[in-house]
C-alpha cells in the first residue's frame, strides 16, 4: 500500500493543483460531488425495489408508507436522475482531464525545455516526446478510475455494508466483508507482481521510439552506409521484448482478475442460502431477499472494476514516475539573490581568468586554466586540434555550462551576474550545423521577433541571399523542410548569420561555422561574415586557418590550454601546432580539385 500511496502522491506532484489551477480544482470538486450523488442514487434503487416488491405482493414488512404507483414514482425518478447524473458528469469529466493533460503537457514542456545541456549528453533525446505522452495518457488513466470507479465503488460498498448490517444478520455482512478483503489482498499483490513487467514494456516502447526517431533524424547516414537491415534489427529486437512483457503483463492479469473474482463470487452462494433460509423462516420479506441479491450482483462488477482501476493506477503511475523522474532533475537557474536582466553596456569586453571547467563535474577537465581578454570590438580566433577545448569556449560565454573553477568577466562583471537570458540577448552564435526548422524562412529569421519584412529583407541582404529569396514563388513564406534540407550548405550557414544579425547582438560567435563548406562557398560566407562583425567583438572558432588569418589576434589551444597566442605572421614562426595545423590545411589545398555544385570532390591517388 505504500507504494500506491507514492504513486498517488507522484500524480499530484506532476499535476500540481496549484497556481493557474483555480479551474481544475473547481472541475474537481464538481466531480467529486456528482460522483457521490450518483452512488447514493445507485443504493437507493434496491432499497427502493425491494419496498416496491413488498408493496406489490402486499408484505406488511414494507417500510415506506406509501402506494405502490408513488413508489414506482420515486423509483423512476432516482433512475432518470442517476442517468442525467453520470451524463454530466461524464461533460465535465472531459474539460477536467483535457484541462489537466494540457497543464501536465505545458509544465513538462517549461520543465525540459529549461534543463540545462548537461541533461542532454547521452541523454536518449527521442524518449522524452513518448514519455511525455504516456504521462498525459497515465494522468488520464487515474483521473479517470479515481473518480469513476474507486470513489464511487467504496462509497458504494460503505453504503450496501450498512444497509446490510441494519436489515440482515451479522453473518451475511461477515462473508461480504471476508470475500472483499480477500478480492483486495489479490488486487495489490497481483499489480506488484506484475509491475515489473509493466515498467519493462514501458521501457521498450520508448526505446523503439528512440530508434525509430534515430533512423528519421539520420536517414541519409543510414542509407549511406547500407544500415538499414541494422537498424530494422535493432528496432525489431526492441518489439520482441515489448511483445514478450506484455504477453505476460496481459496473462497474468487475466490469472488475477479470475481470482478475484473467484474470492467476490464465491461469496454469492453462502449470502444466497442463507437469504433463502431466512425468507422461509419469515425474519426477511420476498423484497429484503430480491434486494440482497441485487445489492450483491451490483456490487461485484464494480468491485471487479475497483481491481481493474487499482492496475490501472499502478499502470498510470509507472507512465508519471518516468516523467516525474524528469522533472525532479534542476533546471537551469541564475546567481541567488537575483540576477541582472539586462546587459547594459555597449562596450563589452570578454575575459577568462584562469578557468577550468568538465563537462561532467570530475577531474577531467576540457579546459584548464584559461585565461585571456578579447577587447570590445577586436575579433579573436581560437585553433586547435578536435577535442582541444574550441567549443567549449563558446558554450560557457552562452551559459550553456557553468565552469568549474576561475571566473569570465563580461565587460567589467562577471558573467554569472546576469541572467541567462540577458547573455543569450546579446550573443549571436553561428555554429557549424546551423537549426533551421520546418517551417518557413520568415520564422526561422525571425525567431519571434515580430520583425518587419523589410527589416528581414535587409538583414538577407547583408549575406547575400535577398536575390534568391527574392526569386521562390513563396519569397519569406518559403517552407525550408526538415533541418532546412530544401537549401544548399551555404544558404543554410548564411541565413544562421542574417538570424544572428537580427538579434543585433553586441558579441559575435562563429563556431566552426564554416567548416563543412566547400572553398568557393567558405569564401563567400566569409565575407558574409567580416561584413557583419565589423565594430562587434567577434569570436571565430576555425578549422580552416584560411578563414582567422586575418584575426587581430590568434589563440592556439591544445588539450585544453591555450599554449600560444598572436597574429599569423608572429605564430607561424613561432608556434609549432600551429605551423602544423597550417601545413596540413596547405596540403589538402594542393590536393584538391575544383568544387561541383557545392560538393568538394577530394583529387584521386598519385594526382
Amino acid at each position: 500500500m505504500r507504494s500506491f500511496y507514492e504513486d498517488i502522491k507522484r500524480f499530484f506532484r506532476a499535476l500540481n493543483f496549484s497556481g493557474k489551477s483555480e479551474g481544475l480544482r473547481f472541475f474537481f470538486m464538481s466531480l467529486m460531488f456528482l460522483s457521490v450523488f450518483s452512488s447514493v442514487l445507485t443504493v437507493i434503487q434496491p432499497f427502493l425495489y425491494m419496498e416496491l416488491i413488498d408493496s406489490i405482493v402486499g408484505d406488511s414488512g414494507s417500510r415506506l408508507s406509501l402506494s405502490t404507483e408513488s413508489i414506482i414514482f420515486i423509483y423512476g425518478t432516482c433512475f432518470i436522475i442517476a442517468r442525467v447524473a453520470d451524463e454530466l458528469w461524464k461533460a465535465v469529466f472531459t474539460d477536467f482531464t483535457l484541462s489537466a493533460q494540457r497543464q501536465l503537457a505545458d509544465k513538462a514542456f517549461d520543465h525540459i525545455i529549461r534543463l540545462p545541456s548537461a541533461f542532454f549528453l547521452g541523454k536518449e533525446k527521442h524518449t522524452l516526446p513518448s514519455i511525455i505522452s504516456k504521462a498525459r495518457y497515465g494522468v488520464h488513466e487515474i483521473i479517470s478510475v479515481s473518480l469513476e470507479t474507486i470513489i464511487p465503488v467504496t462509497l458504494e460498498f460503505l453504503l450496501v455494508s450498512l444497509i446490510i448490517y441494519i436489515l440482515f444478520p451479522g453473518t451475511v455482512l461477515t462473508i461480504l466483508i471476508i470475500s472483499v478483503v480477500i478480492f483486495v489482498f489479490v488486487a495489490i499483490w497481483g499489480s506488484e507482481k506484475i509491475r515489473p513487467w509493466q515498467r519493462k514494456f514501458t521501457e521498450e516502447n520508448n526505446k523503439t521510439h528512440q530508434v525509430l526517431g534515430e533512423i528519421l533524424s539520420s536517414e541519409e547516414a543510414v542509407k549511406s552506409f547500407n544500415m538499414e537491415d541494422c537498424f530494422k534489427g535493432k528496432y525489431l529486437a526492441h518489439m520482441t521484448a515489448f511483445e514478450k512483457y506484455c504477453t505476460k503483463f496481459f496473462r497474468w492479469s487475466a490469472f488475477i482478475g479470475s481470482m478475484q473474482m473467484l474470492s467476490v463470487g464465491g461469496a454469492l452462494i453462502p449470502m444466497l442460502l442463507i437469504s433463502f433460509k431466512l425468507l422461509d423462516s419469515g425474519a426477511i420479506t420476498l423484497g429484503a431477499f430480491v434486494m440482497i441479491n441485487v445489492l450483491t450482483i451490483q456490487l461485484i462488477m464494480p468491485l471487479r472494476r475497483l481491481a481493474f482501476a487499482y492496475r490501472q493506477v499502478k499502470e498510470g503511475a509507472v507512465d508519471i514516475e518516468q516523467l516525474d523522474n524528469v522533472l525532479s532533475i534542476p533546471i537551469e537557474t541564475d546567481r541567488v539573490g537575483g540576477a541582472d536582466k539586462n546587459i547594459e553596456s555597449e562596450s563589452l569586453s570578454i575575459s577568462f581568468k584562469n578557468v577550468y571547467f568538465s563537462y561532467m563535474n570530475d577531474d577531467k577537465y576540457v579546459l584548464k586554466d584559461v585565461s585571456f581578454t578579447i577587447p570590445h570590438g577586436k575579433t579573436y580566433a581560437f585553433v586547435g586540434a578536435s577535442g582541444a577545448g574550441k567549443s567549449t569556449i563558446s558554450r560557457l560565454i552562452m551559459r550553456y555550462y557553468d565552469i568549474s573553477e576561475g571566473g569570465i568577466i563580461l565587460g567589467d562583471k562577471n558573467l554569472e551576474s546576469f541572467s541567462r537570458d540577458a547573455v543569450r540577448r546579446s550573443v549571436g552564435i553561428v555554429s557549424q550545423d546551423v537549426v533551421l526548422f520546418n517551417d518557413t524562412l520568415r520564422f526561422n529569421l525571425d525567431f519571434g521577433q515580430e520583425l518587419s519584412d523589410q527589416k528581414l529583407m535587409e538583414s538577407l541582404k547583408s549575406v547575400g541571399l535577398d536575390d534568391f529569396v527574392k526569386s521562390l514563388e513563396n519569397g519569406l513564406n518559403t517552407v525550408v523542410g526538415d533541418r532546412g534540407m530544401k537549401l544548399s550548405g551555404g544558404q543554410r550557414q548564411r541565413i544562421g548569420i542574417a538570424r544572428a544579425v537580427l538579434k543585433e547582438p553586441k558579441i559575435m560567435i562563429f563556431d566552426e561555422a564554416t567548416s563543412s563548406l566547400d572553398m568557393h562557398t567558405e569564401k563567400t560566407v566569409s565575407k558574409n561574415i567580416n561584413a557583419v562583425s565589423r565594430e562587434k567583438t567577434t569570436i571565430i572558432i576555425a578549422h580552416r586557418l584560411s578563414t582567422i588569418m586575418n584575426a587581430d589576434k590568434i589563440l592556439v589551444l591544445d588539450q585544453g590550454k591555450v599554449v600560444s597566442s598572436g597574429t599569423h605572421d608572429e605564430l607561424i614562426s613561432s608556434c609549432e601546432i600551429y605551423k602544423k595545423l597550417y601545413k596540413t590545411e596547405d596540403v589538402s589545398k594542393e590536393t584538391a580539385t575544383p568544387c561541383v555544385e557545392g560538393v568538394h570532390i577530394p583529387a584521386p591517388p598519385g594526382a
